[in-house]
């Protein structure tokens, strides 16, 4: 009689156990929407996610039965798990979806180290596939193109001018068009991260050295970029003469001659070295470099007592 109980408290024991160590089932959220499907169980779910949720395949995207697809697949069950993160039933049926098979057994594969949550957020990827989720993505090693089934529309018509913005996700895009056509709001001006530089609003595109587009001047120098001319690039080849004439533009800059000045799109502000002297003078542009007590080489006198 002792045995017996002595077995049945083991035998109860071990329920117990099993009960408080069994997983909990995964949470599937779906959107309430009807856009029903057939599943390849046969049965017909309200939408893609009821389908996923329950762990069954689409086999079409309407109500059961599904017409005809035209192929012919052996009734056998040999599931495989191919690389968009889906099981099918087998190999036959999978490359009628025209995926690639990653194993020969259910989803997930063996060791793949890969646990991706239950939730249908649909991802396009660049390989033209449609999966799960962002995870799913990942795990079958492919990059996303879009957030949304395939094919990806194309929307976004950005153009190729260089005014970078720092997304609100850290990342930094090239304008502010295709920061929002990558669905991320710009933080701040410039590339990432934000910068304390500030300038105005104004545009006055430039052309910096590095052979790419600034807002203005000020955009251009908080990148450490000096400016190649007035005006997008890409800048104007012009042809000056090496002749040494200098002229100070109202950019504040030397140029060796009017034509240099001209070439940049800058208006000359006097004729000589910046700085200009307050009292305008104007001098022969003799080359006779003499050297100022200002520790300045001059091109001549005339230029020096200005």
């Amino acid at each position: 009689m002792i045995r017996m109980w002595v077995l049945l408290f083991i035998f109860f024991c071990h329920v117990f156990e099993s009960s408080q160590t069994q997983a909990p089932a995964p949470l599937c959220r779906c959107q309430h929407q009807y856009s029903p499907v057939c599943g390849d169980d046969g049965k017909t779910y309200k939408s893609e996610c009821k389908a996923k949720c329950a762990g069954v395949n689409i086999k079409c995207k309407n109500k059961c039965p599904c017409p005809d697809d035209g192929c012919n697949c052996p009734t056998k069950y040999r599931p495989v798990c191919c690389y968009n993160g889906k099981t099918y039933y087998n190999e036959c049926k999978a490359k009628c979806a025209g995926v690639k098979i990653k194993c020969k057994s259910k989803c997930p594969c063996p060791d793949d180290g890969c646990h991706c949550p239950l939730i249908y957020h649909p991802v396009c990827g660049g390989d033209g596939n449609t999966y799960d989720n962002n995870c799913v993505a990942k795990c079958a090693g492919v990059q996303v193109k879009c957030k949304n089934k395939c094919p990806c529309e194309d929307v976004c018509s950005c153009s190729k001018e260089l005014s970078p913005v720092c997304g609100v996700d850290g990342k930094t895009y090239d304008n502010k068009c295709i920061a929002k056509c990558n669905g991320v709001t710009p933080k701040c001006k410039g590339k990432c991260p934000c910068s304390k530089c500030a300038c105005e609003k104004t545009y006055r595109p430039v052309c910096g050295d590095d052979g790419k587009t600034y807002d203005n001047r000020c955009a251009a120098k908080c990148y450490g970029v000096d400016v190649k001319c007035n005006r997008k690039c890409p800048c104007k080849s012009c042809h000056c003469n090496k002749r040494y004439r200098p002229v100070c533009g109202r950019d504040g800059t030397t140029y060796s001659n009017r034509c240099n000045a001209r070439c940049a799109r800058v208006k000359v502000k006097c004729f000589g070295q910046c700085p200009c002297g307050g009292h305008g003078c104007r001098c022969p542009y003799w080359k006779r470099p003499v050297c100022g007590d200002d520790g300045k080489t001059y091109v001549n006198a005339c230029f020096a007592k200005c």
